[in-house]
């Protein structure tokens, strides 16, 4: 499960990395219109709306993307700290278990092997 979780968080950071490169390269080639003659900007004055909107588009993707990324963080942080409390009780558990495994081996020793005192008395 962690496993998926981490998965899914490296699926969206990389998105998110996408969308950025793509944010940027759009962004140059808005800065390189912008640097061309006044009569080719005219021209291509319907080109430079669709890059604006489509960088407008982007950015709110990104924005939703890196939003859905910190909630897949946390979520994965909280799945790692349940599954580590998981594994400290559970060691815990298994500690209490062998603990009270040898109390009993040591009682059981107790009571089926005499004492040397026993053992050191003569039988007559």
């Amino acid at each position: 499960m962690l496993r998926r979780a981490r998965r899914t968080l490296a699926d969206v950071a990389t998105s998110a990395k996408k969308l950025e490169l793509r944010i940027g390269e759009l962004e140059r080639q808005a800065d390189n219109a912008a640097d061309h003659d006044q009569a080719r900007r005219a021209d291509e004055g319907q080109a430079a709306g669709n890059v604006a909107a489509t960088l407008a588009e982007l950015r709110r993707d990104y924005a939703e993307v890196t939003a859905r990324e910190e909630r897949v963080k946390a979520a994965s942080r909280r799945l790692a700290a349940e599954i580590d409390a998981f594994r400290l009780a559970k060691n815990a558990a298994e500690a209490a278990h062998t603990a009270a495994e040898e109390a009993a081996q040591s009682v059981w020793a107790e009571i089926t092997v005499p004492s040397l005192d026993q053992q050191a008395e003569p039988h007559d």
